[in-house]
């Protein structure tokens, strides 16, 4: 699923029965996860040059701002790399 990630959209996620990934729409590998509980993990998706895929959490919304989250997940794309 890909929604604006704006504050204003973010918030109003509902949890459902199991956990689902929101995705960043400027494809920075940025996911926010929300949890049957209603917590909100933001995750990144790393790639290495083998074709390794890691998802790792990097923070909470909103305490982690999205800025901060975008950013942290492009600094974690640029030093993984095989």
């Amino acid at each position: 699923m890909k929604v604006k990630f704006a504050d204003s959209a973010l918030r109003h996620l509902k949890p459902h029965r199991v956990k689902y990934d929101v995705h960043d729409p400027e494809d920075t590998g940025l996911t926010l996860r929300v949890s049957p509980d209603g917590r909100k993990t933001w995750m990144v998706r790393l790639s290495s040059l083998t074709g390794v895929i890691q998802v790792r959490a990097i923070g909470k919304y909103p305490m982690m701002s999205i800025a901060e989250a975008r950013e942290t997940a492009l600094t974690a794309a640029g030093g993984d790399q095989d």
